[in-house]
C-alpha cells in the first residue's frame, strides 16, 4: 500500500513540474510587453499601459486618474524616451509559483537614466506586468 502511495505521489510531482517548465514565461514575448510599455509612457498613452499591459493585480489599486499622474510627474522627472537597452533576463517556473520572466532594461531619457524592472505574467494567455520599478 505504501509503495502505491508513493508512486502515485511521485508521479503527481512529475507531472507539475513537466506543466511547470512547460508553462514559462517566454522572454521574447515578455520583451516586446515591457517594450510597448515603454514607449507608450514616453507617448503618454497612460490609460493603453493600465489597461492592456499592465496586470489586473497590479493595476487594481490604482484609479486611471492617479496612474496619469504618477506616469506624468514621472516623465517631467525624467525627460523624453531617448534610447532603452535590456540588460538582463531571466523566466522561472517552479512550482507553487506563478511562472513569471523578470527583465531589466537600462532606459535614457533626456534628463536622467533609470533602471526599469519589469516582472511579467502569463494572465488570460496574454502576457502582462505584474510589478514595474523605477529607479535612477
Amino acid at each position: 500500500m505504501k509503495i502505491k502511495s508513493l508512486i502515485a505521489i511521485t508521479t503527481v510531482i512529475l507531472l507539475a513540474s513537466c506543466g511547470a517548465a512547460s508553462d514559462k514565461v517566454e522572454i521574447a514575448k515578455a520583451k516586446d510587453v515591457c517594450e510597448k510599455t515603454i514607449t507608450a509612457i514616453d507617448k503618454g498613452e497612460f490609460d493603453n499601459v493600465k489597461d492592456n499591459y499592465y496586470s489586473t493585480e497590479f493595476s487594481a489599486g490604482t484609479s486611471k486618474e492617479d496612474l496619469t499622474g504618477k506616469f506624468t510627474k514621472l516623465k517631467e522627472a525624467c525627460g523624453d524616451l531617448v534610447s532603452y537597452t535590456l540588460k538582463d533576463s531571466s523566466s522561472t517556473a517552479e512550482i507553487g509559483f506563478p511562472a513569471q520572466a523578470v527583465l531589466t532594461y537600462e532606459v535614457k531619457h533626456s534628463k536622467v537614466t533609470t533602471t526599469e524592472k519589469f516582472v511579467v505574467i502569463n494572465q488570460f494567455d496574454s502576457y502582462r506586468i505584474s510589478s514595474h520599478s523605477v529607479n535612477n
